[in-house]
């Protein structure tokens, strides 16, 4: 999959503007506030068919108008294909080909890898913060997590219930039984998932992780119930672990332990991330964890996918810079920067009040 052109009219704080993109890297660069981080959510709008930045997707219309329109040009599995974004305040339309369509049709769903500064979180945040990060990452790579996940919500959901109505009450409710019997086995069947997808991400990550900062990356799984080889013997572990805690769940009204309260720790040279690393450290982290998915995504899709990294240079030397490069080379790339980098082989287009300028090579 590429993107050939794209097309933005009142968009943000565009009023109209394009550009014609490169079939690698391509480096968007201004100032801050120009226009870069809007102009990469317009090329997620216009692959993905949604924004990347707001539930309420009417805050897109710029001050021009009372619409926003989008348009690009792709190439997917050698075949042209257009797509269309109108955006109004009663909500939003989306065209294939000319065609409208639901957006679960848009080429781009499940080919994009994208960074943002506030993916920092994942190392810098709560647990929830990871726990949310890394079910998104599972639900598109593991063949079954999404559903997994559901069930283990929804049981997790009727089970709170019934502890918030009971709360302080000596005895459990005759219903809690059967609802404590339906988690276990979700919990233990999200458990071996999320190991699984742990198996599979983590040392792509360190691989990639080497390179950008000269350390060692790993990821450890933090389990509030003591985890068992097989499905069967978790869940049994879960029922365990429940039944010795059920006078504390009375008394507080909620599951206390589950998967819906593990956390993802990560480790450089053994130490905790969040705690010990530097900015630049927990930044390459988290662009690694990106590409490994990049990667996956690729084997699983038999197609490139495409790279939208928002001010991914902040904190890391030159070094570090080429190396992140060189980890997407070969793939459609859209960089977005301060500063116009000294780069061979990229497509440069300077952002300015709302306007796009496509320049040549860097030449160096």
């Amino acid at each position: 999959m590429r993107v050939k052109e794209i097309r933005l009219v009142n968009f943000r704080n565009y009023v109209a503007a394009g550009l014609e993109a490169g079939p690698g890297r391509n480096i968007i660069y201004g100032d801050n506030g120009a226009g870069k981080t809007n102009l990469l959510e317009a090329l997620y709008f216009c692959l993905s068919g949604s924004s990347c930045r707001t539930l309420r997707e009417e805050e897109a219309i710029g001050p021009a108008g009372d619409r926003a329109l989008l348009h690009a040009a792709l190439t997917v599995r050698e075949l042209d294909v257009e797509t269309g974004v109108e955006i109004t305040a009663a909500g939003k339309r989306l065209t294939l080909n000319g065609r409208e369509t639901a957006r679960e049709a848009f080429p781009g769903r499940g080919g994009i890898v994208l960074f943002t500064p506030e993916d920092l979180l994942v190392v810098t945040g709560s647990p929830a913060e990871r726990r949310r990060f890394f079910n998104r990452l599972f639900s598109t790579l593991i063949p079954g997590y999404r559903g997994a996940l559901r069930v283990y919500q929804q049981a997790l959901e009727q089970r709170n219930t019934l502890l918030r109505t009971c709360r302080g009450a000596v005895e459990p409710p005759t219903d809690l039984a059967v609802w404590t019997e339906s988690l276990a086995a979700a919990a233990s069947s999200l458990y071996h998932l999320r190991l699984k997808g742990l198996a599979l991400l983590a040392p792509g990550a360190a691989k990639v992780f080497r390179p950008l900062t000269g350390k060692r990356l790993a990821i450890r799984y933090a389990s509030t119930v003591p985890l068992r080889e097989s499905e069967a013997a978790t869940k049994e572990q879960v029922l365990l672990t429940l039944a010795a805690l059920r006078t504390d769940e009375l008394r507080h009204g909620q599951t206390l332990v589950g998967p819906a309260r593990d956390d993802f720790i990560l480790l450089v040279e053994g130490k905790q991330l969040r705690s010990h690393g530097s900015r630049g450290e927990q930044r390459a982290a988290v662009l690694a964890l990106k590409i490994a998915e990049a990667e996956l995504l690729e084997k699983q899709r038999g197609e490139g996918v495409i790279y939208l990294l928002d001010d991914v240079f902040s904190e890391l030397d030159g070094k570090r810079r080429l190396a992140l490069l060189a980890a997407t080379e070969g793939r459609q790339t859209f960089i977005t920067t301060a500063c116009k980098p000294a780069l061979k082989e990229a497509a440069f287009f300077r952002v300015e009040n709302g306007t796009i300028t496509a320049e040549g090579d860097a030449g160096v």
